[in-house]
């Protein structure tokens, strides 16, 4: 019964089993996602901007362009 009320809305049985333990001991705050921030940007505003700039004027844009400018605009490598 509990998998098939986790899948109607479109999670798995052990997100549904996280949440209704969060939701057991803290009830609805239980259930407010808790970030940490993540990781650090890679870019910042100003460069994302300029990586738009330069994309746009890029035909046939591939995952391997990108990835290419990124490494020789920005220093960035992004593994795929």
């Amino acid at each position: 019964m509990f998998e098939l009320a986790s899948k109607s809305v479109g999670i798995s049985a052990s997100t549904g089993y996280i949440w209704l333990k969060r939701w057991n001991e803290e009830g609805l705050n239980g259930l407010i996602p808790k970030y940490d921030g993540g990781k650090p940007l890679k870019l910042s505003e100003e460069d994302y901007k300029r990586l738009d700039e330069i994309l746009e004027k890029t035909p046939n844009l591939t995952a391997d362009i990108v990835s290419d400018i990124l490494k020789s605009e920005f220093g960035v490598v992004f593994f795929r």
